[in-house]
């Protein structure tokens, strides 16, 4: 799946990728790719969210509030 993605960049490093590029942007725009690709590549990928979450417990705390109260679901919410 591939997204459109808007970045700005300082004079600096736009004027170092002009002179890299020249006035190519599809060649910007694959530097830009790769060069992000490469730092990522860089950086271990993280688990998937919630795979080692701890829910010990998790039941019986939704389950101590009151039904028909507020009391139980998002504690400490104050709805």
């Amino acid at each position: 799946m591939k997204k459109d993605w808007t970045i700005f960049l300082d004079e600096k490093t736009c004027a170092r990728l002009i002179q890299l590029c020249g006035d190519d942007p599809e060649a910007a725009r694959e530097f830009i790719v790769q060069a992000v690709k490469e730092k990522l590549g860089d950086i271990p990928e993280k688990e998937a969210p919630g795979k080692n979450l701890n829910v010990d417990g998790l039941k019986e705390y939704l389950d101590s509030g009151k039904p028909g109260s507020r009391s139980y679901g998002a504690k400490g919410q104050g709805w």
